[in-house]
């Protein structure tokens, strides 16, 4: 009989998400237990190759997310941990030795050729965190929720981990194929940056303006124009202290152009003026062009309205 037991491994802490190195170095040594050729498994972090690779291209390090047969997905990681943003999930420093950020905004699908070495694996509680904020990436969340050990909310398009983020998407182009349209779908939309600064300054939307309004609008999934007076909308962007941006104009011009109903009853009151007579019979579906006129002037009187606060 031997005269020391094997020690267990210390089990990861739930409420915080942490991993001793024990944890972790048993979760390495058990990949390699079998010694048969093994494919990439969810959870793994590899090293991978460009898809055209030269002696002089660095390999990324990713944790793979999902493997089949014709493709790989993975989720890049950063070792720039100060540049993590609300998308990006806090890794242990005792999974790879250091310190790292998945950049989840950054996923994409690889061939299972440009996989290099295996170096680690992820313990099962932060593999289930990583999974749930590419859920709410997938479904267009504006942010994750509170529980998982992301970085600081981005509150401005001149923030500078915006930059950085996009500087990464256009190193990896060389080495994925985006799952995402876009690295900053969340960010861009009129809901997320309303609920992101109500957030930022402890007040729900809830109270700022009609309760039955206020999920589909943090959703973007409210007629602004049918619904929303310009008057009242610039009261609200100047309650939350948001500032008439660029950023702020164009996205306030996309939601109303998706969502706009056509409604005529309720023209002059988003715009400010009398209403008219309402119209008999049923009203078609609006064209594009219509969608693109409703838009630019409810941007317009509520740019006019700000303006007069």
């Amino acid at each position: 009989m031997s005269e020391h037991a094997p020690s267990q491994p210390a089990a990861p802490d739930s409420a915080t998400g942490q991993t001793s190195w024990r944890t972790a170095s048993s979760a390495y040594h058990a990949l390699f237990a079998d010694r048969q050729p093994q494919g990439p498994v969810a959870g793994e972090i590899w090293t991978l190759a460009a898809t055209t690779p030269t002696p002089d291209q660095p390999l990324v390090i990713a944790i793979v997310t999902r493997a089949d047969s014709d493709a790989v997905t993975v989720v890049p990681l950063s070792a720039q941990t100060l540049r993590a943003t609300e998308w990006d999930l806090e890794i242990p420093g005792a999974v790879l030795g250091y310190a790292t950020v998945a950049q989840v905004k950054l996923a994409g699908t690889i061939t299972e050729a440009q996989l290099r070495e295996r170096l680690s694996s992820l313990p099962p509680a932060i593999l289930g965190q990583l999974h749930e904020l590419w859920d709410c990436a997938e479904q267009g969340a504006s942010i994750p929720p509170e529980h998982l050990s992301v970085g600081p909310w981005v509150l401005d398009e001149a923030d500078e981990r915006l930059r950085a983020r996009a500087e990464d998407a256009r190193s990896l182009a060389r080495y994925l194929h985006p799952s995402f349209e876009s690295p900053f779908s969340q960010w861009e939309t009129f809901g997320s940056i309303l609920l992101r600064h109500s957030r930022a300054i402890g007040v729900d939307l809830e109270r700022l303006i009609d309760p039955a309004w206020a999920l589909k609008l943090a959703a973007d999934r409210l007629d602004l124009y049918s619904n929303v007076p310009a008057r009242r909308l610039a009261a609200l962007l100047a309650d939350l202290h948001i500032g008439w941006s660029e950023c702020v104009k164009d996205a306030l011009y996309r939601v109303t152009i998706e969502r706009y109903t056509g409604s005529e009853v309720l023209r002059g009151a988003a715009l400010g003026r009398r209403q008219g007579k309402r119209r008999a019979g049923a009203r078609a579906k609006p064209s594009g062009e219509q969608r693109e006129e409703a838009a630019g002037e409810y941007v317009d009187a509520v740019e006019k309205a700000l303006s007069e606060l």
